[in-house]
């Protein structure tokens, strides 16, 4: 049976019925799919208030219940593509678009000239959670990541450069992940237990990665979420391989949050990882 999003919170029936009837969305995977902007623009179109934040949760528990309704099977990634077109002096120009839709962390859209673009499913194929994938038969592309949220406001598209033969990226990997409290040991945040770890004011989390290389960039961020509350990602820390790198935790909102570190190079030389930690108590 398809699990009812009108069992998550916050979709009343007249939401339910705009995702429905006016933007197509009837299953918790098309939710997890779905652009939050896009859903964000119909309800004020529709006179009814809501936030990305609260779309955001939402699409974390359509996540769940996508899995539960279909054992077995685990989304690792997902992706909004959209082809674009405006009128220019010159003609219509044409381009595709593609943005992930996960928030571990998240992933600033990219777009390519004209359509269709064979470059967008290298990039994508590049994005995934594996080492294992065959650029073989697509072409690649190496797009710099661009930090605007809006598609409109982006003006640079980058060119596909024709594939030499199948590559097979590195896989970054978090090897140590600890909670340094100052003038105690160090404790490791390994899920070895689901016992939450207290973080007292003054406390940091190190990382360190490795998997890139010797001297690469690396980008580290941590995201945390509480239950019925939006998930919150906080700005990547720089970091380079097999050297440690300190995230603050001070701007943590109390309570017991559910955490994750991501790890990901800017120019998708190393394939991302997700790292999952102990969950983190923060004292009022």
């Amino acid at each position: 049976m398809t699990p009812d999003l009108s069992s998550i919170k916050g979709i009343t029936p007249k939401r339910l019925a705009v995702l429905a009837e006016t933007l197509n969305i009837s299953t918790p995977g098309d939710l997890v799919r779905a652009d939050r902007r896009t859903i964000l623009d119909e309800m004020k179109r529709q006179r009814l208030r809501l936030t990305l934040e609260e779309i955001s949760t939402w699409q974390d528990e359509a996540r769940d219940l996508a899995a539960a309704g279909d054992p077995g099977w685990e989304q690792v990634a997902a992706f909004v593509v959209s082809f674009e077109q405006r009128e220019t002096e010159q003609g219509v120009e044409r381009r595709v678009a593609a943005e992930q839709a996960e928030h571990e962390p998240p992933v600033p859209h990219q777009s390519w000239p004209d359509w269709p673009d064979t470059a967008v499913s290298a990039w994508m194929q590049r994005r995934l959670p594996t080492s294992q994938t065959d650029d073989t038969d697509a072409p690649s592309a190496t797009p710099a990541d661009e930090p605007s949220e809006s598609r409109a406001e982006q003006s640079e598209s980058v060119t596909p450069v024709a594939a030499t033969g199948a590559t097979t990226r590195p896989s970054l990997t978090i090897d140590k992940a600890e909670l340094v409290i100052p003038g105690q040991p160090s404790v490791s945040l390994d899920p070895e237990t689901e016992e939450p770890i207290d973080v007292p004011s003054g406390a940091q989390l190190r990382v360190t990665t490795s998997g890139a290389a010797s001297g690469q960039g690396i980008q580290v961020a941590l995201r945390v979420r509480r239950p019925g509350r939006p998930s919150l990602t906080q700005s990547p820390t720089a970091a380079t391989p097999n050297a440690p790198a300190e995230i603050e935790l001070s701007a943590l909102p109390p309570g017991t949050h559910a955490a994750v570190l991501a790890a990901w190079t800017a120019d998708g030389s190393a394939a991302p990882t997700v790292h999952q930690l102990r969950p983190l108590r923060v004292p009022a």
